[in-house]
């Protein structure tokens, strides 16, 4: 259902050390503070981009987050673009929406987004906050147990007095592991019975 919403699938990509290593480089700040609720399981960052380098453009293969997260950062490969925000969409506009860009706090929300449920329950999701030249990702295990993120990019950009302001955010899926449906667990019940009655037999 991911797939024919979005349209777009992310191929497992394969971390390029010398091409990243021109991208980005980690900084002194922990990205710790940036998301203030819910709690989110893992993070990565602050990263620090070079001059004219971006976090994420289209999603696709060779974009810097799209090359972290498929190098298994967080539990393994498999993660798809879903939209990245500045303003204007780039991807499926309605999964998502963000109140404070070009300012230093505000609400990632997905209260209207088709798939509100799946987001919250089934998809693993990873998100790309950047403000100045770094950007910060932040992991959430499903289930996700709530429809908005409230943000501050306090632990976003670094080497300031003062936070830089949120130039755009990006969401990233992987779907979790799937729970079989009932009518497909009883079978599997009754095929394992029968295996253990089969061999009860030949003993």
């Amino acid at each position: 259902m991911l797939r024919t919403i979005i349209n777009l699938s992310v191929a497992a990509g394969i971390l390029v050390s010398s091409q990243l290593a021109l991208a980005y480089e980690m900084s002194s700040v922990s990205c710790t503070v940036a998301v203030t609720q819910p709690m989110w399981d893992d993070c990565a960052g602050a990263f620090t981009l070079d001059k004219g380098e971006n976090d994420v453009t289209n999603g696709d293969e060779f974009n810097i987050v799209t090359q972290i997260l498929n190098e298994g950062g967080f539990g393994g490969d498999g993660w798809e673009f879903g939209a990245k925000y500045d303003g204007q969409y780039e991807g499926d506009s309605s999964l998502f929406s963000v109140t404070g860009i070009d300012a230093t706090s505000g609400v990632l929300n997905f209260s209207g987004s088709p798939l509100l449920d799946d987001l919250v329950s089934v998809y693993d999701l990873a998100i790309s906050f950047k403000a100045g030249d770094s950007f910060s990702i932040y992991y959430w295990e499903a289930p996700l147990l709530s429809s908005t993120i409230n943000w501050t990019t306090a632990g976003v950009a670094y080497g300031k007095e003062f936070p830089k302001a949120l130039s755009h955010v990006s969401v990233y899926l992987r779907g979790a592991t799937e729970i079989p449906e009932p009518g497909t667990m009883a079978l599997l019940v009754i095929g394992l019975f029968g295996l253990m009655m089969s061999r009860k037999k030949v003993s």
